[in-house]
């Protein structure tokens, strides 16, 4: 069974967290506010207490922060070096992906997805994703896109493809 860890449990991050419920992965998250969506509420998935608890055995991290760029960095920070070396971390932002890249231990295993009502999923990745986490990264928003019935789109950064023009 594939394991998603959600970081963040406001809003944005109860629909990552239900969505991958909803395709039958296993699901830990995590928020410093206890406030934030209490476990009780669904038994299918376990709190954690601490971001390496969540992240540790996760296929999938979806990382929904406050939008805040240097917390955003630390918490990316933490979870790489505390997750499974494979695992992708995908991040609900509106800062562009490169900025959020830059302080990753493996920053090629970061990408940015984004979700809203009208336009469905985007996934925005860089020169630096290799085509196997472009590949798994799609797959497993096609796999949450069926689930609740929109389409997923790829939306390559526009800083990435003047990257690779230069190259």
């Amino acid at each position: 069974m594939r394991r998603a860890a959600i970081l963040g449990l406001g809003g944005r991050g109860q629909f990552w967290l239900k969505t991958a419920l909803r395709s039958g992965w296993q699901v830990s998250g995590f928020d410093p506010d206890p406030a934030a969506m209490p476990a009780n509420r669904h038994s299918e998935w376990q709190r954690e207490n601490t971001i390496s608890g969540t992240v540790k055995d996760a296929d999938w991290i979806m990382c929904c922060l406050p939008e805040r760029l240097e917390l955003m960095q630390k918490v990316i920070q933490r979870a790489q070096a505390e997750a499974p070396e494979a695992c992708i971390i995908a991040v609900d932002t509106r800062f562009d992906v490169e900025d959020v890249q830059s302080c990753a231990m493996r920053r090629g295993q970061l990408v940015q997805v984004t979700h809203d009502a009208e336009n469905g999923f985007a996934l925005s990745v860089t020169a630096l994703n290799e085509p196997a986490i472009k590949e798994e990264a799609t797959a497993t928003l096609a796999e949450f896109a069926a689930i609740i019935g929109i389409e997923p789109t790829h939306r390559p950064a526009e800083q990435a493809d003047a990257s690779e023009q230069s190259a």
